[in-house]
């Protein structure tokens, strides 16, 4: 975890190569993308539950939800709420606290064949159209975070965001990145990896529109401004602004240029 070093896990479960692999029937590339399920059962139950459910209005749609979710993911904890639309892909691998609320058109994509896929605790709130998607690998959220609409978190490896972290909208946090090195073939068909994952303090507040980028550690109770690019790892207590970010702050002295606090 941290900036120790790169991924050196299983190769990631990538969508495009799945869907583009001809030794795969439809229905094998639907299971390894989507139910995760390994038999026929696990889909029939996931396309019934999903479809009867997922657009269901009201307070019928969130109660039918609450009640027969539970069957497709690993664990849903009392109280947990979720809105219409809400994608579930390999939900035997994502589980809920108590008292969670997913809003409307979120994703919650824990596909691969390693980590232990998305865990979400307690109390936590996630915003309309934000998404949690893996190639494989862990998304751990602490017990009261909260994140705004259509953020984008994304790990091969790990992220781990602690407990009471504000996430305002539009955050961009990925733990992966493309290699480069060669020259004779694009990008997109060289290997992606983690360089250590991410980890986010306890207590943290991440301003509009920033990004985090892979192999980084923020310390707890510090500031991230709006618009922030974090390339390298933050102290506890401090505040983040500018494209690198750079500290302009520690909080519990206030020394440093000064600087306030982000805006959502």
């Amino acid at each position: 975890m941290g900036a120790a070093g790169k991924s050196t896990g299983p190769v990631p479960e990538g969508t495009q190569s799945a869907l583009m692999d001809q030794k795969l029937g439809l229905l094998a590339k639907y299971r390894k993308l989507v139910t995760g399920g390994n038999g026929l059962g696990a889909v029939v139950r996931y396309e019934l539950l999903t479809g009867l459910f997922s657009w269901m209005p009201g307070l019928a749609g969130l109660g039918c939800r609450s009640l027969f979710y539970r069957f497709l993911l690993r664990r849903m904890g009392r109280a947990a709420v979720i809105g219409r639309n809400v994608t579930l892909r390999h939900p035997g691998r994502t589980s809920l606290g108590s008292r969670v609320v997913v809003e409307d058109n979120a994703v919650l994509d824990a596909k691969g064949g390693y980590g232990d896929g998305i865990t979400i605790g307690d109390d936590v709130f996630i915003g309309r159209g934000t998404i949690f998607s893996m190639g494989g690998g862990t998304i751990a959220v602490g017990d009261g975070s909260s994140f705004g609409s259509n953020c984008r978190i994304g790990s091969l490896g790990e992220i781990k965001i602690g407990k009471k972290v504000l996430v305002a909208a539009y955050v961009y946090i990925l733990a992966a990145n493309h290699r480069y090195e060669r020259t004779d073939i694009p990008v997109i068909d060289q290997p992606v990896e983690s360089q250590g994952g991410i980890e986010i303090g306890d207590g943290t507040w991440i301003g509009a529109y920033a990004m985090i980028m892979d192999g980084v550690r923020i310390g707890e109770h510090s500031i991230i401004g709006a618009h922030t690019l974090v390339t390298k790892d933050v102290p506890p207590y401090s505040v983040v602004v500018g494209v690198p970010g750079r500290v302009v702050r520690d909080r519990r002295t206030g020394g440093g240029e000064g600087a306030t606090a982000p805006v959502e």
